[in-house]
C-alpha cells in the first residue's frame, strides 16, 4: 500500500508539473497568435492599396517560406452549416415542389449554402518550405 501511495504521489506531482507547463505554453501561444494577427492586420492594410493589387504571393527571403494572400470574394471559407440553416434549407427544399430525392436534397443544400461561404475579408497563409 505504501509503495502504491508513493507511486501515486509521484505520478500526481509529475502530472501537475506537465499540466503547469502546458498552461504556460498555452499562454505564450495566445500571445504569439495575438501578435501574429496584429501583423496580419497591418499587412492587409498595406495590401488594400491599389499598387499592391497584383500581390498574391509574398516570399520570405530569410527562410524561403511563402505567404499567400487571399483577397475578399476570391476564396471560400471552410464548409460550415448550422442546425438552423440546415433546417431552413431542408424546409425550402421540400417546399420547392420538386420530387424529393436524396441527391436533389444534398445538391440543394450545397448550392444554397455555397453563397455564405464566399469570404468577404482578406486571409493570410504562410507555407514553410522543408
Amino acid at each position: 500500500m505504501a509503495d502504491n501511495m508513493a507511486g501515486l504521489r509521484t505520478a500526481v506531482q509529475m502530472y501537475a508539473a506537465i499540466d503547469d507547463e502546458i498552461i504556460e505554453l498555452n499562454r505564450r501561444l495566445f500571445t504569439l497568435r495575438y501578435n501574429r494577427r496584429a501583423q496580419e492586420t497591418q499587412m492587409v492594410a498595406i495590401l488594400r492599396n491599389p499598387e499592391f493589387v497584383a500581390y498574391n504571393k509574398l516570399s520570405v527571403s530569410t527562410d524561403n517560406s511563402t505567404i499567400r494572400v487571399y483577397r475578399p470574394l476570391e476564396w471560400n471559407k471552410s464548409w460550415s452549416l448550422s442546425k438552423a440553416n440546415l433546417l431552413k434549407h431542408l424546409t425550402d427544399y421540400f417546399a420547392s415542389g420538386e420530387i424529393p430525392t436524396a441527391r436533389g436534397c444534398n445538391d440543394y443544400i450545397c448550392d444554397a449554402n455555397a453563397a455564405s461561404l464566399v469570404a468577404t475579408e482578406f486571409s493570410i497563409e504562410r507555407s514553410v518550405a522543408h
